[in-house]
């Protein structure tokens, strides 16, 4: 998304990382995204210059987060240590890989419970994520299901309704 940095006034300065006034709290909140989805394997390192780029243009800046908005898309080795020094930078702690993981787990769970997704597709993707983290018990019945499904096609309603079903039991037991 193309963008002008924001002509209002800079509320605060700290150690190189500019904040403009509300803006700060929005950019800061996509950078935690983009970070949590980067430890996921959610986004690749070749869109990290991007995230960089879109982050300036909406007014928050660090001299990591500069000089990686200004790397080619295609030069990926520096990317994720410039990358971890932007959140450094902006005080943002990233999160744990295996804890990463788990809340692309819940996330997928989420999308096919309510629909905002395909439960095939959002079970694929959960196993994806399941695999990273050792592939806990508690999610193998996604596997299994997604196995019946590619079986015969007239199974295949029953199957996205049991894979409903799981997430919402997923979701249920690791809400308490």
């Amino acid at each position: 998304m193309v963008g002008q940095v924001p002509d209002t006034p800079m509320s605060a300065r700290y150690g190189g990382v500019v904040r403009y006034g509300s803006v700060h709290n929005r950019e800061v909140e996509m950078m935690r995204e983009a970070a949590l989805a980067f430890t996921a394997d959610e986004l690749p390192a070749e869109e990290l210059p991007r995230v960089a780029t879109e982050a300036l243009v909406r007014g928050i800046s660090s001299p990591s987060l500069q000089q990686l908005a200004g790397l080619p898309s295609g030069d990926v080795r520096d990317t994720a240590d410039l990358f971890q020094q932007a959140l450094d930078e902006l005080g943002i702690s990233r999160t744990a890989p295996e804890d990463a993981h788990w809340t692309f787990v819940l996330r997928y769970a989420s999308d096919a419970v309510d629909g905002r997704a395909d439960p095939v597709h959002a079970a694929d993707m959960l196993c994806r994520h399941a695999q990273s983290i050792g592939f806990p018990p508690r999610l193998k019945v996604f596997e299994l299901l997604i196995d019946t499904w590619k079986g015969p096609p007239n199974s295949r309603r029953a199957v996205e309704h049991d894979l409903r079903r799981e997430a919402h039991r997923l979701l249920i037991e690791t809400s308490s």
